[in-house]
């Protein structure tokens, strides 16, 4: 008898909107850190996505004619399902972000909240998509996924503050990153007498 064959089998999860021409393959990513390991048969914590500010990072700022892009905030999203396939994802977005991106784009987020993917407030929420983001990670123990410190909202939820509540989100080259982070605390405003 000769030596035996490997039958190959199919080759690991790439990640391919991260990858670059001339690059080897990514491994595939560790999942996102922000919880302790639940106890066995216990879901990890879900991701509340802040997704209108997902699709503004790294965009040139408003005031500067940027746009936000609903691509890169699927892109994001499907890194973190990659990254992540044993969590439920939240998404929300501001009811703003359709009119917001490019007129190509419109349709897709028009699509994905009839779909459900993403979530908006009603029209007139105190707080609009921010506090949608955080009454959801409140209400079912979330971490919130954004690059925001929510100072408006820190005094009524200082959770906002403890460890492994917020990630923030990075875009690199294709990759996104995800790493936990507490936003900085809002600066108490002073009364004038």
């Amino acid at each position: 008898m000769g030596p035996r064959q490997r039958t190959p089998g199919p080759p690991p999860p790439v990640f391919l909107a991260a990858k670059a021409a001339g690059r080897a393959p990514l491994t595939p990513p560790t999942p996102v850190a922000g919880q302790p390991a639940p106890a066995t048969g216990q879901k990890p914590a879900a991701l509340v996505v802040d997704g209108s500010n997902l699709a503004r990072n790294g965009r040139p700022p408003r005031a500067a004619g940027g746009k936000p892009s609903f691509l890169a905030l699927q892109a994001a999203i499907r890194s973190l399902q990659f990254k992540n396939p044993d969590r439920d994802i939240h998404v929300v977005v501001d009811a703003t972000l359709r009119h917001d991106v490019t007129a190509e784009e419109r349709p897709l987020v028009e699509q994905a909240v009839a779909d459900g993917t993403v979530v908006q407030p009603p029209a007139g929420t105190e707080g609009r998509g921010d506090a949608l983001v955080i009454g959801i990670a409140d209400e079912i123990g979330g971490v919130i996924v954004s690059n925001d410190n929510f100072a408006p909202f820190q005094k009524a939820n200082p959770w906002l503050l403890e460890n492994n509540r917020v990630l923030g989100a990075t875009h690199s080259q294709g990759l996104w990153v995800f790493n936990p982070r507490i936003p900085d605390a809002a600066v108490p405003t002073r009364r004038r007498h």
